[in-house]
């Protein structure tokens, strides 16, 4: 390891998507880091690589913000570098249900009942990966953390989850992604209601070509199929060098 060098360094946090893990996005995270940025990369206890025990429970999205909050206070009150950091610049980027844990880290309250009404009458694949469709929880079991500034979203997933209005109280700037052939969490039910719902219009780019998997860091296509191989024509790598 190295020394953290500067002062009022801005900070971003990155939560991955279901079954992912810290490493999920690091050519994004050392991106960030050679540009001056302090990364932390969570991994979700109960909805990783390794463990799965909370997916398909409501505890795997009413966790993930909790996750992201105490990491968010150990990297700002903690961790050996904290008064390096310029707590008026911290970001966070969020991927697939990682994308749904940050709208929520930045004061989206979303209605589990709307991903059952969901999955009943248009089902996606987020709705394969439920043991039981979830009820709704209180509003208050959310975990909303003042202190992000800014924030990227992915891909997000259960995009109708915060219908008609539980994005209301966001207040801070968004920068919106998805890819334009991304089946596994289409536009018209995720990305475009998240677009429709922020008061504030979000930066939006929508990338051709790309599937769902492409905001993911580049893998040789024979290692995980289903993950690192992209659809014919589309450079994974030259994508997430621009």
């Amino acid at each position: 390891s190295a020394a953290v060098v500067g002062s009022d360094l801005p900070l971003v946090v990155i939560s991955h998507g279901n079954g992912g893990m810290l490493s999920s996005h690091a050519d994004t995270a050392l991106a960030l880091a050679s540009a001056g940025f302090v990364v932390a990369a969570v991994t979700h206890t109960g909805d990783n690589a390794r463990d799965d025990r909370y997916v398909g429970t409501p505890r795997w999205l009413t966790d993930r913000p909790r996750h992201i909050h105490a990491v968010l206070d150990y990297m700002l009150t903690g961790w050996p570098a904290h008064a390096q950091i310029d707590h008026a610049r911290v970001g966070i980027f969020g991927f697939s249900v990682g994308g749904f844990s940050a709208l929520v880290s930045i004061g989206g309250v979303p209605e589990l009942g709307q991903i059952a009404s969901q999955c009943k009458s248009r089902p996606e694949f987020g709705c394969t990966l439920w043991k039981a469709l979830p009820a709704s929880v209180s509003a208050t079991t959310w975990i909303h953390d003042a202190r992000f500034k800014a924030a990227v979203i992915a891909a997000p997933g259960y995009g109708s989850a915060f219908e008609p209005d539980g994005l209301s109280r966001v207040a801070v700037p968004v920068q919106l992604w998805n890819g334009v052939d991304d089946l596994n969490v289409p536009y018209q039910t995720n990305a475009a209601v998240v677009r429709r719902l922020l008061p504030t219009p979000p930066e939006y780019h929508a990338v051709p070509g790309a599937g769902h998997f492409a905001f993911l860091a580049p893998c040789p296509s024979w290692m995980i199929p289903l993950i690192c191989k992209d659809a014919e024509g589309f450079d994974r790598a030259a994508f997430h060098r621009d």
